[in-house]
């Protein structure tokens, strides 16, 4: 299969490219930014540098190709808060402009990173796929308005798609940036011996190790099962929980200063798995503390 896969270069797509060419499949990058030499060294990948807003350059992507993985967005929920406009153009806007390509191309599966934010606050856990969608934060909202995008062209042209909504995706990064509370935790830790909890650290968050995220894509990608399915664990760890397992990883002691929490914060969140478990027979292989350890051990090696 030949698969156009938007937002390739970044932290979640390098590593579904290189599960797709280990899989035998091609691969054609769609990024504002290039990938990391080693996977463009690789046979079967090409990349095209552009924005998914830019027509030209998607169709240019993804003619030839015969799947869309859709990853490219603006991931990072401080910078969707700080300027809306941009990030409905890029979430939502740039989502229709790759699924128009994928449609006029007759894409056989079009697969869409979606995210745990747009449930928002659940009374319910674990989180099932049929809950309410009331999505609290901006990226979230954009989230869920791709979502139903999608899922108009579902209805409107019969295109075939599969939603994947990812609980907190954490693992080796460079891009500290969008780093989640785990890649923050262990830089606070290895450089001054403390992290910064918002709240009271009783909230509780599902992590999906970058690995098993990947592995999600790929074998939704290459299922004859089409739906929306929630990508996590099913386990719920608190932020308390995850500052003593880079502890343990670490072997560093942690200083601990609390701040008052942020607004756009819930408090709990864990999913259920069970759809994707039993329709795509996919279920995440590494622990927790493994994932941190792993994570601390890439970090440390930078």
């Amino acid at each position: 299969m030949k698969v156009l896969v938007t937002g390739g270069s970044g932290f979640l797509g390098s590593r579904v490219c290189i599960k797709l060419l280990g899989n035998g499949d091609e691969v054609v990058i769609l990024d504002i930014k290039h990938p990391k030499k080693e996977l463009l060294s690789q046979s079967n990948i090409s990349f095209v540098q552009g924005d998914i807003r830019d027509e030209a350059s998607v169709e240019e992507a993804a003619s030839g190709c015969n799947a869309t993985i859709h990853l490219a967005a603006i991931a990072d929920v401080e910078t969707c808060q700080q300027n809306p406009k941009h990030a409905f153009d890029v979430n939502v806007e740039g989502t229709r402009v790759v699924l128009e390509c994928a449609r006029w191309n007759y894409h056989k599966k079009f697969v869409f990173a979606s995210s745990a934010a747009v449930y928002g606050e659940q009374k319910r856990l674990p989180i099932k796929e049929d809950s309410s969608l009331i999505p609290i934060s901006i990226y979230g909202v954009t989230k869920a308005s791709a979502e139903l995008l999608i899922n108009s062209y579902k209805y409107t042209y019969s295109f075939p798609s599969t939603i994947l909504r990812f609980f907190n995706i954490y693992g080796p990064n460079p891009n500290l940036s969008y780093a989640g509370v785990i890649a923050r935790f262990i830089k606070g830790v290895v450089k001054e011996g403390k992290v910064t909890i918002y709240g009271s650290g009783r909230q509780t968050r599902d992590f999906i190790y970058i690995d098993d995220a990947a592995d999600a894509v790929v074998k939704s990608l290459h299922s004859s099962r089409r739906g929306i399915y929630n990508v996590g664990t099913g386990k719920e760890n608190s932020v308390l929980r995850i500052a003593e397992m880079v502890e343990k990883a670490t072997g560093i002691s942690i200083a601990r200063r609390f701040e008052n929490a942020r607004e756009s914060d819930i408090m709990r969140s864990a999913s259920d798995i069970s759809k994707i478990t039993k329709e795509i027979g996919w279920r995440p292989k590494v622990s927790m503390l493994e994932g941190i350890k792993k994570t601390v051990e890439a970090y440390l090696n930078q």
